[in-house]
């Protein structure tokens, strides 16, 4: 499909919120609840991920800009957190 990789997920969150029609499809907030927590619900899993909460498996990406406001600020990653660890954004 040409996807560049990591962009995928980017780009099918935006879908859901509608930026190729002309009407959108969800709110963001919608958008990223289907990304996350509707997804974990769906496989069953919900119990164990899918939300933050104590207990539960997470790793988060942290934003610089807020992505309730405009669901493309998905790609403006200030920091990563997997396996307990936290990464920094590479510098473009």
């Amino acid at each position: 499909h040409g996807q560049l990789q990591g962009l995928g997920s980017h780009w099918e969150l935006w879908a859901l919120a509608g930026l190729d029609a002309q009407v959108a499809a969800m709110t963001p907030m919608e958008a990223l609840r289907a990304a996350t927590l509707s997804g974990a619900e769906y496989l069953g899993l919900e119990t164990e991920l899918g939300s933050i909460e104590p207990g539960k498996l997470a790793d988060l990406v942290i934003l610089n800009a807020d992505p309730r406001e405009d669901i493309r600020h998905t790609t403006d990653i200030y920091q990563v957190m997997k396996n307990g660890e936290l990464w920094d954004s590479p510098t473009p």
